[in-house]
């Protein structure tokens, strides 16, 4: 049985500005299990940012209670920061110097013992495909490269879990690939277990084997991926020879379809299940030809708006 490494009870963070308090997070109830890739979806200004950084002690708990790797965040902070690693949105290194003196340079801070420091730079600038740019400064490396030297400086820790915020923002499409595949083999390898922030559901789906929802703060629903997308209706879309009412009215008496929408000769439905070979027998016997019959799969995108009522 896995362990559960991230658990939080009713956790919540609250500003106040002008005498206005301002919910981030609002009784967030989280828990993530050793060695799962976890996506926390959600627009800019849903509260994963700030749940992450309440996670690792980086910003005070307001309410609630929050344990990471069996540490309480409020009272040890300096604990749970040992094991962990983040990867923020924008990179904080020192552009002037070269990859490793920047690894080093962290390494240090983190009290990494020396006679190991070497090995397990050299080690994570290989694993992330670096090393040929162990000696060019950081100033130099193309967005992508910045985000696998902060996954290296990660490494170079040996955490238990890492939490990444946005990682694959502003890359291009090979840069992210080539991220999500380092991501993967990560966990894959070592048994990592991560906690990816974002607000690219395409990006989040293809690591991610469960996700939550964020919207305004609050977790809206949280599940495994296709699971939670077969909560959501299929659509069908149907194309006649020829379309009358009567046809029409037959299929939408079909259990769990309504109708959205008829353009033409063609129809489009909402089903709870795939009901075409029904809509084929019913085209028969009203001796029609079917042009088009076609399964469209819901997205996160849609899952998202339906939880969310549209509302970012």
């Amino acid at each position: 049985m896995s362990e559960k490494v991230i658990v939080t009870r009713n956790l919540s963070k609250t500003y106040y500005s002008k005498g206005r308090a301002i919910h981030a997070v609002q009784d967030l109830n989280l828990v993530v299990d050793e060695g799962e890739i976890f996506g926390l979806l959600g627009p800019n200004g849903a509260g994963k940012t700030t749940t992450i950084h309440m996670l690792l002690g980086l910003t005070t708990i307001t309410g609630g209670e929050a344990h990471v790797l069996g540490y309480d965040v409020k009272r040890q902070s300096r604990e749970i920061r040992r094991y962990t690693g983040l990867i923020p949105e924008r990179a904080g290194f020192y552009w002037d110097l070269s990859a490793f003196q920047n690894l080093k340079y962290f390494a240090e801070l983190s009290d990494i013992p020396r006679n190991v420091l070497l090995k397990r730079i050299d080690w994570a600038l290989e694993f992330v495909g670096l090393s040929k740019w162990r000696n060019m400064p950081v100033k130099t490396f193309s967005r992508g490269m910045v985000q696998r030297l902060v996954l290296a400086q990660v490494l170079v820790k040996q955490p238990k879990i890492i939490f990444m915020d946005e990682p694959t923002t502003g890359l291009d499409p090979r840069a992210s690939r080539m991220f999500r595949e380092l991501i993967k083999r990560i966990n894959r390898e070592f048994k990592v277990t991560i906690l990816v922030s974002s607000h690219l559901l395409h990006e989040v789906k293809r690591i991610c084997s469960r996700v939550g929802f964020m919207n305004r703060g609050r977790l809206v629903k949280i599940g495994n991926v296709d699971d939670l997308l077969k909560s959501i209706k299929l659509k069908i879309l149907a194309e006649f020879d020829s379309l009358d009412e009567n046809l029409v009215s037959e299929i939408e008496s079909l259990r769990g379809v309504e109708v959205l929408g008829v353009r033409g000769n063609a129809v489009l439905l909402a089903a709870n299940d795939d009901v075409r070979l029904e809509i084929s027998r019913i085209a028969f016997n009203y001796g029609r030809m079917i042009r088009t019959l076609k399964l469209i799969k819901p997205t996160l995108e849609e899952l998202f708006l339906s939880l969310t009522g549209g509302v970012s």
